[in-house]
């Protein structure tokens, strides 16, 4: 199944093209040479430059349900093969065993299955509209996220990076359960790397 969903999505170009994670012929190394390149063109050009580290805490742990499914109809998911995801990921339940000590059963709507071959790709998929109306420039190693801004006014990279920081909220609210602990007007000055660690 795993080949077969790869394969449609990559043919068909549906998942975000600057997301390395998880994916043939991309690794850490294309996504930190894919970001350094258009730092240096930037400067090259007279441009400045500003980039944001996004660390989603337990991103996998994260992904809602609802979320991943409406997200599977929207890149052409449908009939036996839609039933069969949603037979996969709905009514899910956990629980903690040591030796014969065993935890309350936890019923969960939220994460995708960790070690499993579908696990990584289905998360491609959660977070493969992430870069929706930014302005900043993102790319992505799996929940490793980078936003890149540059321009010839340097006074406007405040404004746009609190813009797009409440716009990634927004994606957030919409249907992943971290929430931000950053309040962009409270930042005395722009450096030009910022890290945001995202947690619940």
């Amino acid at each position: 199944m795993y080949n077969h969903l790869y394969t449609y999505f990559e043919s068909n170009g549906l998942l975000f093209s600057r997301n390395s994670g998880f994916r043939k012929h991309h690794s850490t190394t294309s996504n930190l040479l894919e970001v350094s390149h258009r730092l240096l063109h930037a400067k090259d050009n007279g441009y400045s430059s500003r980039v944001v580290f996004l660390d989603i805490s337990k991103a996998f742990d994260k992904v809602v349900h609802s979320g991943l499914l409406f997200k599977l109809q929207q890149l052409g998911a449908s009939g036996s093969f839609f039933n069969l995801m949603e037979s996969y990921l709905l009514g899910r339940s956990q629980f903690v065993q040591i030796s014969n000590a065993k935890s309350d059963i936890l019923h969960t709507n939220c994460g995708v299955p960790q070690g499993s071959v579908l696990g990584p790709l289905l998360f491609l998929v959660y977070v493969n509209d992430i870069s929706k109306n930014m302005k900043f420039s993102v790319s992505l190693f799996a929940d490793e996220t980078v936003l890149s801004y540059f321009s010839k006014y340097p006074y406007n990279l405040h404004s746009v990076l609190s813009s797009d920081l409440k716009t990634l909220q927004s994606w957030v609210d919409s249907g992943a359960s971290v929430s931000m602990h950053l309040k962009p007007k409270s930042l005395p000055y722009l450096p030009m790397f910022l890290i945001i660690h995202l947690s619940i």
